[in-house]
């Protein structure tokens, strides 16, 4: 065993803890042990449960003296050292800003098949527990409906004593979550194609042009819990600026495949559809750092393709560095 902790085993240890403050701030009662087992058989193999505990506290004093809350369990450890404290507040920071900092995918890996089952059992007799709807998947339970990732994060309060919030993992195709629900021997189902396609009215893209006009390089401040608009299925009504930012950013190319845009619409505008990269239907926000400009190929492959979640990541990790609009000089080499 090695002493010299490699940085992913911190990020794995400032993501748990973190967690683990979040679920007990929420009146949850995390079971350490267990979250400790699950680290051991995923991120952190060649560590003990000391171990594990002691850099537990050693994150409770990097809180303590940045002035924040701690967990009242993980005593703040003295003499943490300087380098150990940098590396673990850059995490800290990591988690706070970018949503896919937050993933427990070691979490979701180690749940034991029958607690899976127990929970999607509870959840179609009516157990109550908030949790976001699915708009590309179901989870058939014997004809009862079920959201995947709300098996998943129930799941994560029977067997861990706190729930999987939905920022701590992604569903689709070749995800943890889908892998543990089909290895729980649980069926999942497409929805119809039309439920997670973004809609465009002639009105929607009439304020859209306005703000494209009326653009400046200041990104719009969007909506972090966006209103839901009921028509005949439940959509979420969508910032128009935020679109025009990202249109604009994107100046014709696709953010994901980087190739142009394949046609224009009537108006001149390079066809590119605005992709939420974490859906809205799991609490995604409507801002420009979730947002990115597609060609409608890329744009079905994110919702329905083989490799949807590497897509996620591909563009959590690429609009993270893009957050202004293009410079004249940038856009003149394109």
């Amino acid at each position: 065993m090695s002493n010299e902790w490699l940085d992913s085993e911190i990020d794995a240890c400032v993501r748990s803890y973190l967690w683990m403050w979040r679920a007990i701030d929420e009146g949850h009662k995390p079971t350490k042990k267990r979250i400790r087992e699950a680290l051991i058989k995923g991120p952190l193999s060649e560590r003990s449960h000391g171990s594990i505990e002691y850099r537990f506290r050693n994150i409770s004093a990097v809180l303590a003296n940045r002035g924040e809350a701690w967990i009242e369990g993980y005593l703040p450890a003295k003499n943490v050292g300087a380098a150990t404290e940098e590396r673990i507040a850059q995490f800290i920071d990591a988690y706070s800003k970018h949503r896919h900092a937050r993933r427990l995918n070691w979490l979701v890996t180690a749940l034991p098949a029958e607690v899976v089952k127990e929970a999607a059992k509870a959840l179609a007799l009516g157990q109550k527990f908030e949790y976001s709807d699915s708009t590309d998947y179901d989870l058939d339970l014997e004809g009862t409906k079920l959201p995947p990732k709300k098996v998943i994060g129930y799941s994560g309060l029977l067997h861990y004593g706190a729930p999987l919030f939905s920022e701590n993992f992604s569903g689709g195709e070749d995800t943890p979550c889908f892998k543990k629900l089909a290895s729980s021997g649980l069926k999942i189902d497409d929805k119809p194609e039309s439920s997670s396609a973004d809609t465009e009215t002639p009105g929607f893209r009439k304020a859209v042009a306005h703000h494209k006009k009326n653009a400046s390089n200041t990104p719009p401040k969007g909506n972090s819990k966006p209103e839901k608009v009921n028509q005949s299925s439940e959509s979420y009504e969508r910032d128009a600026s935020v679109v025009a930012f990202v249109e604009n950013r994107a100046n014709g190319i696709c953010e994901l495949c980087c190739e142009p845009a394949p046609f224009n619409r009537l108006d001149g505008s390079p066809f590119l559809e605005v992709h939420h990269i974490v859906p809205l239907s799991e609490e995604g926000p409507d801002t420009v750092d979730n947002a990115a400009a597609l060609c409608p190929n890329f744009h079905r492959a994110c919702h329905y393709g083989s490799e949807a979640a590497k897509h996620r990541e591909s563009l959590l990790n690429k609009i993270s560095n893009k957050s202004v609009l293009p410079t004249a000089d940038a856009v003149a080499d394109l």
